[in-house]
């Protein structure tokens, strides 16, 4: 009886669990990364047994969902006026007051990160008659504010503290998890329990002899965000205003849908 070397393919996930994601959704087209999707789809091409002569592949895909352990929130936050200077006054002035309101909430000044995005100017048309000439009207800054904090139930106050300074544009949210190495290791471990289960299955219902070393033919680890496991989606948030023309009266009606 022959004796086979056993190949093991081990593809482990781990997902960062939890619900907030930011207006980065608004650019993002739909694509198949729904949490059962992805996972579904991934492991359905795993689960193959390759038998040669000599060789046997098992394989075991593993998931586990972790609880981000902190989440930094940027907002962009813009000013438009007719200088430079007023627009940097006022902008940071905004900025301040909503700093300090993070204070009472428990959110140091080495929590909070201020970027300098960019500096460009604002054009408009001037119209005389049948003439629209271009002239620049004023400057538009714009920064974000990068806030980290611990805690997922202060995001919502934190979106609230945003609106009461006239901060709305929730751009994302990262997450980050401090003990990645022993999430990786249980799930290595896990993935083991399962190719030797398996092993000794087939080794039991096949009829054949395994080798007693084995050898690692693939590991591969992914990582899937709340932002990636949702589709593109779009509120119906604007008005939208349409010309018709009657079939009979033929006179044209203005319609503003909301």
């Amino acid at each position: 009886m022959k004796k086979y070397i056993v190949l093991l393919g081990l593809f482990c996930s781990s997902t960062i669990f939890s619900q907030v994601s930011g207006n980065i959704e608004y650019e993002k087209s739909s694509t198949d990364y729904s949490h059962a999707n992805s996972i579904k789809t991934y492991t359905a091409s795993q689960e193959q047994i390759y038998l040669s002569d000599t060789t046997i592949l098992i394989s075991a895909s593993v998931i586990i969902n972790t609880k981000a352990d902190q989440f930094v929130a940027v907002w962009a936050v813009k000013e438009e006026t007719k200088t430079i200077s007023v627009c940097i006054d006022k902008i940071d002035k905004r900025i301040s007051t909503f700093m300090q309101s993070l204070t009472a909430q428990g959110i140091r000044e080495s929590d909070v990160d201020v970027d300098f995005i960019s500096q460009r100017p604002i054009f408009d048309y001037a119209v005389s008659g049948n003439i629209a000439e271009e002239k620049m009207e004023g400057f538009e800054v714009q920064k974000n504010v990068s806030i980290r904090f611990d805690k997922r139930k202060l995001f919502d106050t934190l979106v609230a503290l945003a609106s009461r300074n006239d901060i709305y544009d929730l751009v994302k949210v990262d997450y980050y998890v401090n003990k990645s190495d022993e999430i990786r290791n249980q799930l290595f471990e896990e993935a083991v329990k399962i190719i030797h289960r398996k092993k000794d299955l087939y080794a039991q219902k096949l009829n054949v002899k395994l080798k007693p070393n084995a050898q690692i033919y693939a590991e591969n680890y992914e990582i899937y965000f709340p932002s990636e496991m949702y589709n593109s989606y779009q509120s119906f948030e604007s008005a939208d205003i349409k010309q018709r023309t009657g079939y009979i009266s033929k006179s044209d009606t203005w319609i503003k849908e909301k």
